[in-house]
């Protein structure tokens, strides 16, 4: 399964371009569901004190690798900084590289 975006990139690449314009695109349900109760965290009670300072809230979920753009995530960060923001990146996943 590939997004819109990933499906035009691949299709306009020579090697794998007829391989991804016979590719279907089929809507993945949410394999996650709140809890109807938690328990609080460090890592919980520090996102909820950014939220409440009013920082932008900027997350990553998943297995984080080169494919993903993790860097682009933080070059957003990193031009919301330069434009005067306060955003708080957090990386959820397997591993960061």
């Amino acid at each position: 399964m590939f997004s819109p975006t990933v499906l035009a990139e691949l299709a306009a690449d020579p090697a794998a371009g007829r391989f991804a314009r016979k590719a279907i695109l089929a809507p993945m349900p949410p394999s996650l569901t709140r809890p109807q109760h938690t328990t609080p965290s460090r890592l919980s009670s520090e996102l909820a004190r950014h939220r409440a300072a009013g920082r932008l809230m900027i997350g990553q979920f998943g297995s984080i690798y080169p494919g993903k753009s993790p860097h682009a995530a933080l070059d957003v960060v990193a031009s919301l900084k330069r434009d005067g923001h306060m955003p708080h990146m957090v990386f959820l996943g397997d591993h960061v590289m």
